[in-house]
Formats: C-alpha cells, sequence, structure tokens
C-alpha cells in the first residue's frame, strides 16, 4: 500500500515510535539481506520518513 508523506505522518511517527521497515520485520533476514517469504523489499528497507513524499507499506509486514 501506498502511502503519502506529510507533517501529520511524520509527527504520529514520532510521537507513537511507530515502525514499518523491513529491518523492523520478523520476516527479514539480515545475510543473505532479504524477505523470508520472498517479497522485493527495495521500496521498504531503509525509509527516512524526514526526506521521503511516499511510502510503501508492506502486507506481510509482522513486528519482529
Amino acid at each position: 500500500m501506498r502511502h503519502s508523506v506529510d507533517a501529520e505522518l511524520r509527527a504520529q511517527a514520532a510521537r507513537y515510535a511507530l515502525v514499518f521497515g523491513c529491518r523492523r520485520c520478523a520476516h527479514f533476514e539480515e545475510r543473505p539481506a532479504g524477505c523470508s517469504l520472498g517479497f522485493p523489499t527495495d521500496e521498504h528497507l531503509d525509509v527516512d520518513l524526514e526526506a521521503a513524499g511516499e511510502v510503501v507499506f508492506c502486507k506481510t509486514f509482522e513486528l519482529g
């Protein structure tokens, strides 16, 4: 799911300590770096909310 990043999302992410990137997901494996379910990680891996205009949320994200 694609979602635009605005000041409100940035504020809520900071206030509620929201996480959503691959490295925080239970399905992410460090070696070799990638999703254990085989999903692409290029749009989710290292998202910088301060610089991003859009964020892509993974449908299988599970807090790890």
